[in-house]
């Protein structure tokens, strides 16, 4: 009880840290070193903490422990709206001013004697998803900008969630979870919004903004035999209170989408496994700017179909190997892009390698390297045709697991 009274004293702690965010991509492909190392799969194959949110069933697969993890990003973003009527003629080729991302992260998994010790706890607090640009000059014809025409550059946009799981194992093959999400998000812009006459900066004026919002995950995991496990899991729209600065951009809040996981874990030898995940996130039918079309005041995001293939090796009693590919569509459709510039979730390839070594029986260290290959999206509306945006990424996670 000692350690849990410890635990639950630290991750508070853990919270002070979010405003080093800057977050890149609509939503991190994993949310840990051992996550990633598998290109964020493993509905069906439980690791850590992760678990909470990929899968809360999972859980009961794991040992008691508490994890800490440190993940660092290095964005690569461009834009150019020269080639569109309303667009900057003398933008040209244009490179974001991307800070390197920081995020630190963590949680822990508790086993109790309840129901036979079928009951395990859980707690973490981890970034999951977010976006960050910021251009030396505006996307938009600084003619039709008004007053000092230095705006309409640069949006930060992160979300955070504390994730509070039980998980119940029913039998030696059945378990469920459940998660309550609890969102805390940020943003900060000095996005355009039309006017008679032009477009004026939202009343915002790059000032940060900060909401509140709830949703609920449930996952199970049925294992017919040792080799072989099924996982799926959903979570719930993630309902976001309105930012009070930005209303006029976002005049019908900002909801997270529902989103469905589902995934299987084969084992071909004892320190073999393939994982294959199917994940669909529900960005059209989401409540507010992300969900709406263009036409109704909204950016116009399209629903991501997200595929992924991971292999973990166990190339030794201590060592083990990891390696995974993942892909999924732009959010940003064509015909949105001039609009979504200055939130550019648009990447699609990933491709990651993970190690993770175990020091004695009580700790394990893990490490992984993802790359997102350069996306580059054109758009193609009548208007705004010939403006494009392209991202790439390099980022590394680091993570320390003790078990207690």
């Amino acid at each position: 009880m000692k350690r849990l009274f410890f635990l639950i004293l630290v991750f508070p702690i853990t919270l002070t840290y979010s405003n080093v965010w800057a977050l890149n991509g609509t939503q991190l492909i994993a949310f840990s070193a051992m996550h990633e190392g598998i290109a964020g799969g493993g509905t069906a194959l439980p690791l850590d903490y992760s678990s909470m949110v990929n899968n809360p069933a999972g859980l009961t697969e794991l040992p008691q422990s508490a994890s800490f993890n440190q993940f660092l990003a290095f964005p690569v973003n461009q834009s150019n709206t020269s080639a569109t009527p309303i667009g900057n003629p003398s933008l040209g080729n244009q490179f974001s001013n991307d800070d390197n991302v920081y995020l630190p992260g963590g949680g822990f998994i508790v086993k109790t004697p309840w129901l036979r010790s079928r009951v395990t706890l859980g707690m973490s607090i981890l970034a999951t998803s977010g976006f960050a640009v910021d251009y030396e000059s505006p996307r938009l014809n600084p003619a039709l900008l008004s007053g000092d025409q230095n705006y309409d550059t640069h949006t930060l946009y992160g979300v955070f969630k504390i994730l509070p799981t039980i998980a119940f194992e029913v039998n030696d093959q059945f378990s469920i979870g459940v998660t309550l999400h609890i969102n805390r998000t940020q943003l900060e812009t000095d996005f355009s919004t039309g006017a008679a006459g032009g477009f004026v900066q939202t009343a915002g004026r790059s000032r940060l903004d900060f909401s509140w919002g709830v949703g609920a995950g449930i996952g199970v995991l049925y294992k017919p035999s040792e080799k072989l496990s099924f996982g799926v899991n959903y979570v719930s729209e993630q309902y976001i209170e309105d930012y009070e600065r930005y209303k006029d951009i976002l005049p019908i809040g900002m909801n997270l989408p529902q989103q469905l996981n589902t995934g299987m874990a084969l084992s071909l030898k004892k320190n073999l496994i393939v994982t294959g995940d199917f994940k669909w996130i529900n960005w059209e039918g989401s409540k507010g700017g992300t969900g709406a079309s263009l036409g109704e005041g909204g950016f116009g995001w399209q629903d991501q179909y997200i595929g992924i293939l991971g292999i973990q090796w166990g190339v030794a009693e201590n060592l083990i190997l990891s390696a995974g590919f993942n892909h999924g569509r732009s959010s940003i459709p064509e015909e949105s892009l001039f609009t979504n510039i200055l939130a550019p979730t648009i990447s699609e390839n990933h491709l990651a390698f993970g190690v993770g070594y175990f020091v004695n029986t009580w700790m394990r260290l893990d490490a992984s390297y993802s790359h997102t290959f350069k996306n580059t999206v054109t758009d193609n509306a009548t208007t705004t045709g010939g403006a494009f945006a392209s991202l790439a990424v390099d980022q590394v996670q680091v993570e320390a697991t003790i078990n207690f």
